[in-house]
């Protein structure tokens, strides 16, 4: 059983059977360079690293992964599981222990006030930080595609003046908001993210329509 099956069956367990509220502070798990390499799986990684259940793994350079495809042995699978039973086993993960939190949080919008937002200013930058493959296959309309890492290695890649007003999304919202964050360390000042599964009376305007421009 690989780490990718483990983490997902761990989520859930937690939520719907010990009925553990999830981490709000998803920041500590950005540490993890192959965090979003499965994008179905980032939301699990984050909630059981962030909550200390399970490690990632250092590099010789000094990086750390989580390396989702790495079978699990007895002997971790007995660790894990003494964590999630007995949580004074668990070492949580902090912002201050990881990552310089930004000083001021991005802002999240609702889906609809990012529609009503877009198609009211048009000086607003739109910006889909998933995947090229994702953005090709279905995007909104107006949105340049800057995928998540891109950002991250060159905040700049947008403007040089502070002051442009920035709204990002992704689908489930972990990626938009790190990038959001990412830009604001940078100097970046209106930034706000959204989470595009996050949708209900636009669904059909977005959902149904071919999203390509």
């Amino acid at each position: 059983m690989t780490r990718k099956t483990i983490v997902s069956l761990l989520h859930d367990f937690l939520r719907t059977e010990l009925g553990e509220p999830d981490e709000i502070d998803a920041t500590p798990a950005y540490v993890l360079r192959d965090l979003f390499d499965c994008r179905v799986c980032a939301g699990h990684i984050i909630q059981v690293y962030v909550k200390g259940i399970m490690e990632g793994i250092t590099l010789p350079d000094g990086s750390i992964i989580f390396d989702a495809e790495k079978p699990v042995s007895e002997e971790e699978l007995a660790d894990i599981m003494t964590k999630v039973c007995f949580p004074e086993f668990r070492t949580p993960k902090r912002s201050d222990n990881e990552i310089k939190a930004p000083a001021v949080e991005p802002k999240e919008v609702f889906f609809e006030q990012a529609g009503n937002l877009v198609s009211g200013d048009r000086n607003i930058l739109l910006v889909d930080v998933r995947s090229e493959r994702e953005y090709e296959e279905a995007h909104l309309p107006g949105a340049v595609n800057a995928p998540f890492l891109s950002v991250i290695k060159n905040p700049f890649m947008f403007s040089e003046k502070p002051d442009i007003v920035i709204l990002l999304y992704c689908n489930e919202g972990y990626q938009s908001k790190a990038t959001a964050q990412c830009l604001m360390e940078a100097g970046y000042k209106n930034v706000a993210f959204f989470a595009w599964k996050k949708r209900n009376r636009y669904h059909e305007l977005y959902e149904c329509q071919n999203i390509k421009e």
